[in-house]
């Protein structure tokens, strides 16, 4: 069987002969036999109320939130631009290296030696960044926790989108 979905809601099955349904641009055609009109749809899984929407938005966007987070992040510390990944392990390392009279911070994919001052600067780079995400985070969780949402609207909330 397959389903439409529009902003993440099922509309139409062809179970139900796709009735009137017309399909437009970034609407989805899923093939699922559990599919029925009014469930929601949201990253390849099929659910039965808003509620339930809302917590499996909420823990993709929780998701997304951790993998931008440990991506990490660019800084100039060392005098030109290096990339430095921010998993919890090197926030560690960098805060170790911030307080104890420099250290090894990993950068570019290698383990390079920084002062106290680079390893500050390059620690509140990472915290000014995981800040920065956390945000990003809780005003997603405010928008898709708001009751007066409806499915289509929590499913249509990304990482990337502006609500």
């Amino acid at each position: 069987m397959f389903a439409l979905i529009k902003s993440g809601v099922v509309v139409a099955t062809n179970k139900d002969g796709f009735g009137n349904a017309v399909l437009s641009a970034g609407d989805e055609i899923v093939e699922n036999s559990s599919a029925a009109i009014g469930l929601c749809y949201s990253n390849g899984v099929f659910s039965e109320s808003v509620a339930k929407c809302r917590t499996e938005k909420r823990a993709y966007i929780r998701k997304e939130c951790g993998h931008k987070i440990d991506a990490g992040f660019f800084s100039e510390a060392l005098g030109y631009e290096c990339q430095y990944r921010n998993t919890r392990d090197r926030q560690n390392e960098m805060f170790v290296a911030s307080v104890s009279g420099g250290g090894e911070i990993w950068r570019n994919e290698t383990l390079t030696q920084h002062t106290v001052a680079q390893a500050k600067l390059v620690l509140a780079k990472s915290r000014t960044e995981v800040a920065r995400h956390n945000r990003t985070y809780a005003d997603k969780c405010v928008y898709i926790n708001n009751p007066s949402r409806t499915a289509a609207e929590i499913n249509a909330v990304t990482w990337d989108s502006s609500e």
